[in-house]
Protein backbone atom coordinates (compact mmCIF):
# COMPACT_ATOMS: atom_id res chain seq x y z
CA UNK A 1 0.00 0.00 0.00
CA UNK A 2 1.36 3.68 -0.71
CA UNK A 3 2.29 5.73 2.03
CA UNK A 4 0.14 8.46 0.50
CA UNK A 5 -3.48 6.71 1.00
CA UNK A 6 -1.93 5.49 4.83
CA UNK A 7 -1.42 9.10 5.77
CA UNK A 8 -4.67 10.44 3.83
CA UNK A 9 -6.79 7.50 5.22
CA UNK A 10 -5.97 7.92 8.61
CA UNK A 11 -5.69 11.70 8.70
CA UNK A 12 -1.98 11.69 9.19
CA UNK A 13 0.38 15.45 9.61
CA UNK A 14 3.09 14.53 6.75
CA UNK A 15 5.88 17.24 8.63
CA UNK A 16 8.00 16.08 5.79
CA UNK A 17 5.72 16.84 2.29
CA UNK A 18 8.55 17.48 0.04
CA UNK A 19 9.56 14.11 -0.01
CA UNK A 20 7.75 11.16 -2.27
CA UNK A 21 4.34 9.66 -0.55
CA UNK A 22 4.11 7.28 -3.30
CA UNK A 23 6.86 4.53 -1.43
CA UNK A 24 5.18 1.61 -0.85
CA UNK A 25 4.54 0.55 2.65
CA UNK A 26 5.12 -3.19 3.21
CA UNK A 27 4.10 -3.73 6.51
CA UNK A 28 3.74 -2.12 9.88
CA UNK A 29 6.46 -2.35 13.04
CA UNK A 30 5.26 -1.20 16.75
CA UNK A 31 8.47 -0.68 18.98
CA UNK A 32 9.74 2.31 21.18
CA UNK A 33 12.27 -0.45 22.28
CA UNK A 34 15.35 0.95 19.46
CA UNK A 35 17.24 -2.66 20.03
CA UNK A 36 13.77 -4.42 19.44
CA UNK A 37 13.28 -2.41 16.67
CA UNK A 38 16.68 -2.96 15.03
CA UNK A 39 16.72 -6.70 15.87
CA UNK A 40 13.20 -6.83 14.34
CA UNK A 41 12.11 -4.11 11.92
CA UNK A 42 11.82 -5.07 8.03
CA UNK A 43 12.67 -3.55 5.05
CA UNK A 44 9.61 -1.42 3.55
CA UNK A 45 7.82 -1.35 6.80
CA UNK A 46 5.81 2.11 8.51
CA UNK A 47 7.44 2.31 11.80
CA UNK A 48 5.12 3.57 14.64
CA UNK A 49 6.71 4.47 17.79
CA UNK A 50 6.99 7.68 20.35
CA UNK A 51 11.00 7.97 19.47
CA UNK A 52 11.18 11.37 18.52
CA UNK A 53 15.22 12.02 18.28
CA UNK A 54 17.20 11.96 15.51
CA UNK A 55 19.12 8.26 16.45
CA UNK A 56 15.33 6.68 15.24
CA UNK A 57 16.02 8.13 12.00
CA UNK A 58 19.74 6.63 11.89
CA UNK A 59 17.97 3.39 12.69
CA UNK A 60 14.77 4.05 10.14
CA UNK A 61 18.05 4.10 7.25
CA UNK A 62 19.81 1.73 8.51
CA UNK A 63 16.60 -0.68 8.52
CA UNK A 64 15.67 0.60 5.13
CA UNK A 65 12.27 1.96 6.87
CA UNK A 66 10.66 4.94 4.74
CA UNK A 67 8.44 6.41 7.14
CA UNK A 68 8.31 6.45 11.10
CA UNK A 69 5.08 7.67 12.57
CA UNK A 70 4.65 9.22 16.12
CA UNK A 71 1.79 8.42 18.09
CA UNK A 72 0.13 9.95 21.50
CA UNK A 73 0.72 13.66 19.82
CA UNK A 74 4.49 13.34 19.58
CA UNK A 75 6.11 15.95 17.54
CA UNK A 76 9.86 15.30 16.54
CA UNK A 77 12.44 17.32 17.51
CA UNK A 78 13.63 19.72 15.13
CA UNK A 79 17.19 17.80 14.74
CA UNK A 80 15.46 14.39 14.18
CA UNK A 81 13.28 16.37 11.20
CA UNK A 82 16.80 18.09 9.68
CA UNK A 83 17.87 14.74 9.72
CA UNK A 84 14.90 13.11 8.10
CA UNK A 85 14.79 15.34 5.40
CA UNK A 86 18.52 14.59 4.78
CA UNK A 87 18.11 10.72 4.73
CA UNK A 88 14.69 10.83 2.97
CA UNK A 89 12.55 9.20 5.71
CA UNK A 90 8.98 10.66 6.03
CA UNK A 91 7.99 11.95 9.44
CA UNK A 92 4.38 11.55 10.30
CA UNK A 93 2.49 12.73 13.77
CA UNK A 94 -1.14 11.66 15.21
CA UNK A 95 -2.85 12.15 18.39
CA UNK A 96 -4.13 8.89 17.94
CA UNK A 97 -2.70 6.24 20.86
CA UNK A 98 -0.69 3.44 19.37
CA UNK A 99 -3.64 0.95 19.98
CA UNK A 100 -6.39 2.73 17.94
CA UNK A 101 -3.20 3.79 15.18
CA UNK A 102 -2.22 -0.23 14.86
CA UNK A 103 -6.12 -0.34 14.33
CA UNK A 104 -6.97 1.21 11.86
CA UNK A 105 -4.43 0.59 10.11
CA UNK A 106 -4.96 -3.00 10.54
CA UNK A 107 -8.36 -2.27 9.11
CA UNK A 108 -7.43 -0.23 6.01
CA UNK A 109 -5.16 -3.32 4.85
CA UNK A 110 -7.96 -5.31 5.35
CA UNK A 111 -10.29 -3.12 3.18
CA UNK A 112 -7.35 -2.61 0.80
CA UNK A 113 -7.09 -6.67 0.42
CA UNK A 114 -10.27 -7.19 -0.31
CA UNK A 115 -10.96 -4.67 -2.74
CA UNK A 116 -7.99 -5.99 -4.83
CA UNK A 117 -8.03 -9.62 -4.20
CA UNK A 118 -11.68 -9.02 -4.65
CA UNK A 119 -11.93 -11.69 -1.08
CA UNK A 120 -14.45 -10.78 0.76
CA UNK A 121 -12.95 -10.20 4.17
CA UNK A 122 -14.37 -9.85 7.95
CA UNK A 123 -15.35 -6.20 8.69
CA UNK A 124 -14.03 -4.72 11.85
CA UNK A 125 -16.35 -1.82 12.21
Amino acid sequence: MKLRTIISSLNLQNLTPELDTDVVITGCHISDIMSETLANAAEGELWITQQNHQVAVALAVLKKIPAILLVNGKKPTPKMLEKAKEEGIAILTTPMSCFETAGRLYQLCLSEKDSVAGVKMINLN
